[in-house]
């Protein structure tokens, strides 16, 4: 490639700094939420603190949880708050364990994408099981499979499922490009790209059986149809 064109590298990594950063401190939660769950008696997003008046029903627990212990939010947003260290503490776990992935390059994060490729399909299957045996997951995957033909009309869906069709892809990321890069010279790009594209999309639809079969439950436990239960309650 042409020298004129190494911007393109250079922002490429920016690109991929700011991704690290968002990526982390999902991991920060999940570790805090991971840590959190060992505990011989009920898990503590199970219920709201009796002293709690903000929260008004057992329904909203899991609010609770989120916003006033992990997130441990202030009122107002110009009240900044303190550090969290528990979540400072699974924050250095998160970028500790992305170091070691990739301090020795291709070498190390090549074994490790054998475990990371692979054991989020197991999780989806158990998962998948425990929920389609519940009571409610057929309503829910009902209303997965249910075309709602207006919405087609609606640009943001469209919108919305580009960027997630780009995004997991991970078209044009520098992270790809440069792993590409250790390709063999006649290897078949065109069947290696199709492979993906199939298996991504295939894990896309496996995962919403997973996703709704929860919320049909979720709906038939808490008595709200579908149309009426709205992310925040989720």
């Amino acid at each position: 490639m042409h020298s004129a064109f190494r911007g393109i590298g250079f922002a490429a990594m920016v690109l991929d700094l700011i991704c690290s950063f968002y990526y982390n401190s999902i991991i920060m939660w999940i570790l805090r939420y991971f840590f959190s769950s060992f505990t011989t008696g009920a898990l503590p997003w199970s219920s709201c603190p009796a002293e709690s008046e903000c929260c008004v029903s057992p329904e909203n627990s899991t609010m609770y949880y989120w916003y006033y212990e992990t997130l441990n939010a202030s009122n107002d947003i110009r009240s900044m708050g303190q550090i969290d260290w528990y979540l400072f503490g699974t924050l250095i776990v998160a970028w500790v364990v992305c170091f070691l992935c990739m301090c020795k390059g291709v070498e190390s994060s090549g074994k490790v994408v054998y475990f990371t490729a692979t054991f989020p399909y197991l999780l989806l299957v158990v998962l998948f099981f425990r929920g389609v045996t519940l009571p409610g997951a057929k309503d829910g995957i009902l209303y997965y499979l249910t075309p709602k033909w207006e919405h087609l009309a609606d640009p943001t869906v469209w919108r919305t499922a580009a960027t997630q069709i780009f995004y997991s892809l991970g078209i044009a990321f520098g992270s790809v490009v440069a792993y590409s890069s250790y390709n063999k010279r006649d290897n078949d790009c065109i069947r290696d790209g199709i492979i993906v594209t199939l298996i991504n999309c295939g894990t896309s639809v496996f995962g919403g059986f997973v996703i709704f079969s929860l919320l049909g439950y979720r709906a038939h436990k808490t008595g709200v149809s579908f149309e009426e239960l709205k992310s925040d309650q989720v």
